[in-house]
């Protein structure tokens, strides 16, 4: 636990935590309040070695700050301070992924600065501004998450986001990317239960590409989608002509490897590794996929969760109209 040692703890008693190049840092089931800054995050390299999961953090003036190689999953971020510059994440590098986070109050739910990440599956909630482009010159891949902010849910980002022109796989009204704008209907904010009701609109309104434990389609917010594979990288927003399966990288690899591959239109997916004895080792996509390019990353596990022996494998992907090796 990050806190405050004073005994009338307040938001900015402390500092940050400064994470600069190096090996990989990880913060997993944490808890961080009272900070001006909690994680602040520079590398100027393209490798990843931050990861924030399923932790907790609270009345910071800003929660993270990432200009670094990062992924952000299943965080709940409660800013909590009344500040009209208080945010809960700054991002300043393309390759971050902000995916399954819950982001409630604050000036800005996440706030960019010329800088192309993936958020996917969050919810952004009762902030002054949901998601922000400080430059106006940005190109972030956001899709289903629900924004809901106090003034503006969308600010100097591409026109379509926020236009709800289209309907989700529930019914509800959403944009072509498959953000939606409603109340989520946690279970009881005031006890600090960021769980969703079961009649929330964010329960199976996620990315189906992101299953829940439980095989239904991923739940947006901190407490739903997948835990072992997950789509890193995904813009719907590209324009794609053709199918295209990418060599891996890095190859070879150790401990993960991202396969890319692009989709001209919504179609079944089935991305499966092989050994060369034709035996299936692992399945990372097996759902509905709309068009658009995406990069998915494969840890080296099989699907029993187990570490393959080293060796020679083959990735397939495979669609209704299209099958590679």
């Amino acid at each position: 636990m990050f806190t405050s040692g004073k005994a009338n703890p307040a938001p900015v008693d402390w500092n940050c935590i400064h994470i600069g190049s190096g090996p990989m840092s990880i913060f997993d089931y944490v808890i961080m309040e009272y900070s001006g800054g909690g994680i602040r995050h520079y590398n100027p390299s393209d490798a990843l070695n931050l990861s924030v999961s399923h932790s907790t953090l609270r009345k910071n003036n800003s929660a993270l700050s990432l200009d670094g190689n990062a992924i952000v999953t299943n965080n709940l971020i409660i800013v909590d301070v009344p500040s009209q510059f208080s945010r809960g994440i700054l991002v300043q590098h393309d390759s971050v992924q902000i995916i399954n986070n819950t982001i409630v109050e604050g000036g800005f739910g996440i706030r960019l600065n010329s800088c192309n990440p993936t958020i996917e599956n969050n919810i952004i909630y009762n902030s002054q501004n949901g998601i922000y482009d400080q430059n106006s010159d940005s190109n972030p891949a956001i899709s289903y998450n629900d924004v809901l902010a106090l003034q503006q849910n969308f600010v100097n980002m591409h026109p379509e986001l926020g236009v709800l022109s289209t309907t989700n796989f529930n019914g509800d009204s959403c944009d072509i990317f498959y953000n939606i704008s409603l109340d989520p209907l946690f279970v009881d904010v005031n006890s600090g239960n960021y769980h969703l009701a079961p009649n929330s609109p964010c329960v199976d309104a996620g990315d189906p590409a992101i299953l829940d434990p439980d095989s239904t389609i991923s739940d947006m917010g901190a407490y739903g989608g997948g835990t072992v594979v997950k789509i890193i990288n995904r813009r719907p927003n590209m324009v794609v002509k053709k199918y295209k399966l990418f060599q891996n990288y890095p190859n070879p690899f150790n401990p993960t490897t991202t396969i890319n591959y692009q989709l001209p239109i919504r179609t079944k997916v089935e991305l499966t590794i092989y050994n060369l004895l034709g035996q299936q080792i692992k399945t990372l996509v097996d759902s509905k996929q709309i068009a658009g390019d995406y990069k998915v990353q494969w840890d080296g596990s099989n699907d029993a969760g187990r570490q393959v022996a080293s060796g020679i494998y083959v990735y397939r992907l495979k669609t209704e109209g299209f099958v590679r090796s």
